[in-house]
């Protein structure tokens, strides 16, 4: 057996029992980097969604328009959006996210 200290979810006790013990405190990223990861997920999930096709982002507006009651909001949103030109967008890259961030890893010298 060893005498490292075992991490808090492990130990019994108050620390790893708690939701917000010693482990989230370690562990979790910092607000910033949180917010990014989020946008980074929901630009992905916009992706797959668009692959879908009309009717599930039809059926997603919906949902949001029965939650949110944004109505008339929507309405003008979608109208703006509707005018602008494919072609444009796609020439200036306008058409998609950028690519996911690598991440080099060891550094090599």
């Amino acid at each position: 057996m060893t005498d490292a200290p075992r991490r808090p979810e492990l130990r019994s006790g108050r620390a790893g029992d708690d939701e917000c013990g010693l482990e989230h405190r370690i562990y979790a990223p910092p607000p910033r980097k949180s917010q990014e990861l989020a946008l980074l997920r929901r630009q992905r999930q916009v992706e797959r969604l668009h692959r879908l096709g009309a009717r599930p982002l039809f059926e997603l507006l919906q949902q949001l328009d029965r939650d949110h009651d944004l109505g008339g909001d929507l309405d003008r949103q979608l109208e703006r959006y509707a005018r602008l030109d494919p072609d444009l967008l796609r020439e200036i890259g306008a058409d998609r996210f950028a690519p996911m961030p690598l991440r080099v890893v060891g550094g090599g010298r």
